[in-house]
């Protein structure tokens, strides 16, 4: 009997062992949260940025930003306050029309898009950025083309919004506009370039009234794809990307224009629909296909990488690249550049969101939604999605 008691009490302890074991071996998946510091009102988010100090949420109607000392948002409306200012409720409105980001400018447009909106934030002091003036500018009247509006594409399940490019080198915007009367495709769109020519950082002085992009000086093509390149844009035409010769534009970025501001390059790839910087390289990449090109000298000479997922947008996070879309996060490359290993990562808590941006920021990667804006550690975001 006394044998048996042994046994059982060898096999107790065993079980047990064997149950903490398997405790300790059950490791909860990291999960994307969302933040509650967001308020519902503003759950629509529009985009992401982030520099190493702050870290910016353009919803419909306010910006939200937080530095990196702080742990929760603060909220940046028509009323002003604290070191960021945005342009008013009118700029803002529920058609989902990103704004254009940068680390020194913040641009966005009203629903009926006749007016663009700037913030200008230039000086930094410790973690705090200032704005020294915003604007507001009317469409129609600053490029003399009656009934103007913004061409900026709805968003959709194919391709990324075209609003436009800032060049902080010369803090020049390139953008579209479009004349809604002009029946023809060609003639009703029209690439616009306005510059800050004031002496001061006070965007203030556009000079787009008296020196700006016309039908003489061949602008007058829809564009589908633009970045800002050294001292120049690099975009892509619409009637290229249809067409069976493929080409480029590089555009000066700098005023007053001429017809030598334009550049036709030709290229043998497909024509990039989405340009993105990647360790200090541009990427072309069309999004019907999900082909990737790369360009060593900002655009002139292109060679084709190979294929990814198409319809995807693009951000870096911890010198990554990512590839999102729709609800959809994938690790395209670790830093090597050679796309060998394309992986899709845990979307856990996002399964049902539309994703507008990716940024990662304080050992955090935030991303921005139609629903709100989520939130996982840096840690656990390449953490590979189970099949």
């Amino acid at each position: 009997m006394k044998f048996y008691s042994i046994i059982l009490i060898s096999l107790g302890i065993f079980a047990t062992a064997c149950h903490k074991q398997t405790e300790e071996l059950v490791v909860p998946r990291p999960t994307w949260k969302l933040r509650s510091d967001i308020f519902l009102d503003n759950k629509v988010l529009l985009g992401v940025h982030a520099t190493d100090k702050r870290l910016v949420i353009a919803t419909t109607n306010a910006f939200f930003q937080m530095g990196a000392a702080d742990t929760s948002f603060i909220k940046y409306n028509s009323n002003g306050g604290g070191t960021l200012y945005s342009l008013g409720p009118q700029l803002y409105s529920r058609s989902l029309i990103p704004p254009i980001f940068s680390n020194t400018l913040y641009v966005t447009t009203s629903s009926d898009r006749t007016l663009m909106g700037f913030a200008n934030i230039y000086n930094i002091v410790d973690s705090t950025y200032h704005l020294e003036g915003s604007s507001v500018v009317n469409i129609a009247a600053q490029t003399r083309i009656a009934n103007a509006q913004l061409d900026v594409r709805e968003i959709n399940s194919v391709s990324n919004p075209v609003f436009g490019a800032y060049n902080e080198s010369t803090k020049a915007l390139l953008y579209q506009v479009v004349d809604p009367a002009n029946q023809n495709y060609y003639g009703a769109r029209h690439v616009m370039l306005m510059q800050n020519r004031s002496t001061s950082s006070n965007f203030v002085h556009y000079g787009i009234k008296d020196d700006f992009y016309s039908d003489s000086v061949a602008a007058a093509f829809p564009i589908s794809g633009m970045i800002a390149v050294k001292d120049y844009f690099i975009a892509s035409p619409i009637s290229s990307i249809y067409g069976a010769n493929g080409f480029i534009y590089a555009i000066n970025a700098r005023l007053p224009q001429t017809k030598a501001s334009i550049q036709k390059i030709p290229i043998t790839i497909n024509t990039p629909d989405n340009y993105f910087f990647y360790k200090d390289h541009l990427y072309g990449y069309v999004s019907t296909s999900g082909e990737l090109a790369r360009s060593d000298d900002g655009g002139f000479t292109w060679r084709k990488l190979g294929q990814t997922s198409p319809s995807l947008r693009f951000s870096v996070v911890n010198g990554n690249l990512i590839g999102y879309a729709f609800a959809q996060v994938f690790w395209l490359d670790n830093g090597s550049e050679t796309f060998s290993n394309i992986r899709e990562l845990t979307n856990d808590g996002l399964e049902f969101s539309q994703i507008m941006g990716v940024a990662a920021f304080n050992n955090k990667v935030f991303a921005a939604t139609l629903s709100g804006l989520y939130a996982i550690d840096a840690d656990g975001f390449f953490t590979v999605k189970q099949k």
